[in-house]
């Protein structure tokens, strides 16, 4: 039964029967491809950070419960005022 060759193991047969310049070539694309991954993790990682940073500090945390204390608020206002309604109209 013969196994399936792995894209690495494919890449290494092409490489072989390259010359030096298209090898040369090969290692530039490479190369770039490299240092376009680290530009991208490296912004990523700072823009995330902080985020990370300003999601945690005191002052956003306590906006953040009072816009849910807002928002129960709000729910148990309308909540009381459809009670109410609904109390009037039985009573009618």
């Amino acid at each position: 039964m013969a196994k399936r060759l792995t894209s690495l193991q494919q890449l290494s047969s092409k490489v072989e029967t390259l010359s030096d310049a298209e090898a040369t070539q090969v290692l530039e694309y490479i190369n770039a491809m490299e240092a376009k991954r680290k530009l991208i993790s490296t912004t990523n990682t700072t823009e995330d950070d902080l985020i990370d940073y300003l999601a945690n500090t005191s002052e956003n945390l306590c906006a953040r419960q009072v816009i849910e204390w807002e928002k129960v608020r709000r729910r148990s206002d309308v909540q009381a005022e459809l009670n109410m309604h609904s109390f009037a109209a039985t009573n009618k």
